[in-house]
C-alpha cells in the first residue's frame, strides 16, 4: 500500500537530495495503538525520473509493505504529477484555440474530443512545454488515458469538496482559478488527504489494504 509523504520537493530536488536515505516512519500507519515492529524494507526504483527511489516499510502483522510516496510523484503512473498536469493544460489550451471558449455546460476535458485535430503544437509554444513531453503527447492513447485520469480526479474533487470547488468544471484552468498557479494536482493531494483512497490515480493512493487511520513520520 502507499501512504502520502507530505513534502515541497520537486522530482528533481527529491532525486538530488536523496531523502529516502534517512526518512523513517515512527509508527505503523495501520496499527496506531500498539507496536507491530514496523521495519524499514529498503527502497524500490521508479523508472522516471531516473534516480528516484521510494522508501518502503514492512508490517509483520499484516505482512504487507508500505511505501512512502512524495507529493510530487504520480501514484500508479510513471513520472511526476506536474508532467500529467502540463499535458492536460496543453490539451485545454488547444481546445480553447479550436473552439474559442468553453461553453458553461461543457465539460472541458470531454474525452470524446477529436484529439488528433487539436493544434497541440501551438499549445506547446504557448506553454513552453519541453520536447520530450510534447513527443509523448503525440501518442494519442497515452494522452487520452491522462485526460481520463484527470477528469475523474477533478470530478471527484468537485463532489467531495463542493464548498471549495462547487463552481468549477473538471479542468486544470478552472481549478487554477481557485488554487492559483502552483501545481493543481500536487495541491489536490494535500487538500484531499482524508479522501485520498476514494480518488483515482495519479493523485489518489488506491491502497491494496484498508486505509490507515493515522500516519506519523520523522521529517527530513
Amino acid at each position: 500500500m502507499q501512504i502520502r509523504y507530505p513534502t515541497n520537493y520537486t522530482d528533481e530536488q527529491y532525486v538530488r537530495d536523496e531523502p529516502w536515505k534517512y526518512i523513517r516512519l515512527s509508527s505503523c500507519p495501520i496499527h496506531t495503538d500498539h507496536d507491530c515492529r514496523l521495519s524499514f524494507h529498503g527502497t524500490y526504483i521508479r523508472v522516471f525520473p531516473v534516480g528516484t527511489k521510494i522508501p518502503r516499510f514492512f508490517c509483520p502483522t499484516e505482512k504487507i509493505t508500505i511505501s512512502l510516496l512524495p507529493d510530487c510523484y504520480s501514484s500508479r503512473l510513471s513520472g511526476p504529477l506536474i508532467d500529467v498536469e502540463i499535458m492536460v493544460s496543453m490539451v485545454e489550451e488547444a481546445v480553447l484555440q479550436d473552439r474559442g471558449a468553453y461553453r458553461s455546460a461543457e465539460i472541458a476535458l470531454n474525452t470524446d474530443i477529436p484529439l488528433a485535430s487539436l493544434d497541440l503544437e501551438s499549445a506547446v509554444e504557448k506553454l513552453n512545454v519541453n520536447r520530450k513531453l510534447y513527443d509523448l503527447a503525440t501518442d494519442l492513447r497515452w494522452l487520452k488515458r491522462r485526460l481520463i485520469y484527470v477528469r475523474d480526479i477533478l470530478t471527484s474533487m468537485i463532489y467531495l469538496f463542493p464548498e471549495r470547488f462547487g463552481n468549477c468544471v473538471p479542468s486544470i484552468a478552472s481549478f487554477r482559478s481557485v488554487l492559483g498557479d502552483d501545481s493543481v494536482l500536487v495541491q489536490l493531494r494535500e487538500i484531499a488527504e482524508p479522501e485520498l483512497y476514494k480518488i483515482s490515480k495519479p493523485v489518489g493512493l488506491n491502497p491494496r489494504a484498508p486505509p490507515p487511520q493515522d500516519t506519523a513520520w520523522l521529517p527530513p
